[in-house]
């Protein structure tokens, strides 16, 4: 870890550090700050409710005595900025936290060219719940056949409980990884909203297995990470003209961390085992042990301003829209809930409303 954060604070030209109170920023700064005084830092603060995480980025921040600068979120201009976004982003991308993404670097741009980032320390280290959940389903065991379609039979007519669902509704550790996490549609609502084709599948550089709790990360190393992650983190700096660099890919310590047993990264319980049996040391008591909050916003909040509400009956409320080219009217008027299946839907009205021209 050490090698990989030195590499990557050669520049010609400041380098700065996101810092965002986490496990894996603030480890990149501990490291960071071995080799490089009053580094400057930043976080996307939120000013209330559950995704602050300013207090936990300061603490960070005074212990390294980092040159720390905020950039407040006040829930304003969402519309403006989603609009703005989608100048240049050309394919729809669902992830909320673009859009502090996007801000995050315009604000990183007037002071800094080169910026660390902690990004894909989770994909590593098995940092996400749904890890740990999908390992308890395994160990749980998921059920036959025939006992998942009487579980869902006797579901229709009764609550069995979520957890007995996931365990009836998918066959396995893998299925559930891959049709379950991340996904706010399920297939019967995709096909209800008026898409046919089949979603092909992805071909890995290995054989998923169920056995191995590794493959559940590297799967997220060869899908998720390329095709949202690093899309993301790519088009938001180039077009603010930052370079983002991101010590958890370099290549020796990454493939160290793959190859190690899954054991030592997670279980039912616990998450990034041995990153916090080698780092705690490094960190606040209070963030070692804080659970995980993703880089992302609350869509909820974002729809309470008046202009994205505007935004999405003229690109969803309206039959003339562009979108329902393609998709079923009626049934997008079900999802307009103000919840992710909105936002989604909102996304791709956007992006078929900028390309129109390219799709005809």
């Amino acid at each position: 870890m050490d090698n990989a954060v030195k590499k990557q604070l050669v520049a010609d030209v400041p380098v700065g550090s996101f810092l965002s109170g986490g496990l894996d920023s603030s480890t990149i700064v501990a490291v960071a700050s071995k080799y490089k005084e009053n580094i400057k830092t930043l976080v996307y603060g939120y000013e209330s409710g559950d995704l602050n995480e300013m207090p936990y980025a300061q603490a960070i921040a005074d212990k390294y005595k980092t040159d720390h600068h905020i950039l407040l979120d006040k829930k304003q201009k969402i519309s403006e900025t989603l609009q703005e976004v989608y100048s240049y982003m050309d394919e729809p991308l669902m992830d909320s936290s673009l859009l502090p993404t996007h801000l995050i670097f315009k604000e990183a741009s007037k002071d800094l060219k080169v910026i660390l980032s902690g990004d894909v320390g989770d994909e590593l280290f098995g940092g996400y719940t749904f890890y740990k959940y999908n390992i308890n389903l395994s160990q749980k065991g998921y059920y036959p056949n025939y006992l998942s379609k009487m579980l869902l039979l006797a579901g229709k007519f009764k609550d069995i409980g979520s957890e007995r669902r996931l365990r009836a509704e998918y066959s396995d550790t893998i299925d559930y990884h891959q049709n379950k996490v991340r996904n706010h549609f399920s297939v019967a609502e995709i096909r209800k909203l008026g898409i046919n084709d089949e979603i092909p599948g992805q071909d890995f550089s290995f054989k998923p297995t169920n056995e191995d709790f590794n493959d559940l990360m590297r799967i997220d190393l060869e899908k998720y990470v390329p095709a949202n992650m690093l899309l993301k983190g790519d088009r938001t700096s180039m077009y603010n003209s930052v370079e983002v660099r991101i010590p958890f890919l370099d290549i020796d310590f990454a493939e160290f961390c793959i190859q190690m047993p899954w054991q030592y990264k997670v279980n039912s319980t616990e998450d990034k085992i041995i990153l916090r049996k080698a780092y705690a040391h490094a960190w606040t008591e209070e963030i070692a042990v804080r659970k995980k909050n993703g880089f992302g916003a609350s869509v909820k909040e974002w729809f309470k301003e008046p202009e994205l509400q505007n935004l999405s009956r003229e690109l969803l409320e309206n039959k003339n829209s562009y979108i329902f080219e393609f998709l079923d009217f009626d049934e997008v008027q079900k999802k307009l809930n103000r919840h992710h299946q909105h936002w989604s839907l909102l996304i791709l009205a956007l992006w078929f409303q900028n390309n129109k021209n390219h799709l005809q």
